[in-house]
């Protein structure tokens, strides 16, 4: 989608310098919790936020067309849709688009629960939610998130622009669901939109908000999946990753949570070969 390592910085720093010091101000204006603004966890979620879509691109890029060609080719029809969706206006195009990946995105995120734990644990490892959290993410999770994106798409023919925007503007929204403010939708706009307090309980510590809201944007995907739970009136006690204290260097630094998954592999490792 993008060409060189200068057009992706591009659009990071058209979306996030744009919109992350708006959603900033609302939060320090009208905070749910009282979060300092700089702390450990902001260094180590803005490291994450420039690591991510600077330095991963190019890694991206080639596990993309590696997929193209070897893969799907073959074995798939290419762009099933492509001649009736670019009929339709763009407009069109975009909201569809949008819907598509956040279903998109409820699928992966369920897959990183059940499958890569140890690497999405990294997003989940914060003691308070505000809008930076968004940016924290495991580098290769990154890699498993765009190859669920680009698979799909790849089929489905969507036009490469309508695409653009439909992330554009999925991006923004997940940035505003994990800002630090007590704001939840009235009536029946709770079962049609996420909120920031319907993500919060995806990132409750507590048993109750264990594997629940997926869906970043549209919650009748969890619904569908039986996996929403929206309690009115309450809000989930803490945040965090069960069983991990946040002295853990899960916590600490961005070196310390890009390790953890590797560190609980090797320990699994030697825990096998010890016990055979």
């Amino acid at each position: 989608m993008f060409e060189t390592l200068s057009e992706n910085l591009l659009f990071f720093v058209k979306t996030y310098i744009l919109f992350w010091p708006l959603f900033v101000l609302i939060e320090r204006a009208f905070p749910y919790k009282h979060v300092p603004f700089f702390s450990r966890d902001l260094r180590t979620e803005l490291i994450s936020g420039l690591f991510n879509p600077v330095f991963m691109a190019h890694i991206n890029k080639l596990l993309y067309t590696f997929c193209s060609i070897y893969i799907l080719t073959p074995y798939l029809p290419f762009q099933i849709f492509n001649a009736t969706i670019e009929t339709w206006p763009f407009t069109l195009q975009v909201a569809l688009a949008i819907f598509l990946i956040d279903f998109i995105q409820y699928l992966r995120h369920r897959f990183a629960h059940r499958f890569i734990w140890n690497f999405h644990a990294m997003h989940h490892a914060v003691s308070d939610l505000r809008a930076s959290v968004h940016f924290k993410m495991h580098p290769i999770e990154t890699i498993v998130n765009n190859l669920f994106l680009i698979i799909i798409l790849y089929v489905l023919g969507f036009n490469a622009h309508a695409i653009l925007w439909g992330e554009y503007i999925f991006i923004i929204y997940n940035l505003w669901n994990h800002i630090n403010i007590n704001l939840s939708y009235p009536s029946v706009f709770r079962y049609l939109f996420a909120s920031p307090n319907f993500h919060k309980w995806h990132h409750a510590k507590g048993i109750e908000g264990k594997d629940k809201n997926f869906c970043s944007i549209f919650p009748i995907f969890d619904i569908l999946g039986k996996t929403y739970y929206y309690p009115k009136g309450q809000l989930p006690e803490s945040y965090g990753v069960m069983k991990v204290d946040n002295t853990d260097p899960l916590y600490q630094s961005f070196s310390g949570a890009f390790m953890y998954p590797f560190k609980k592999m090797y320990k699994q490792f030697k825990k096998e070969e010890t016990s055979s």
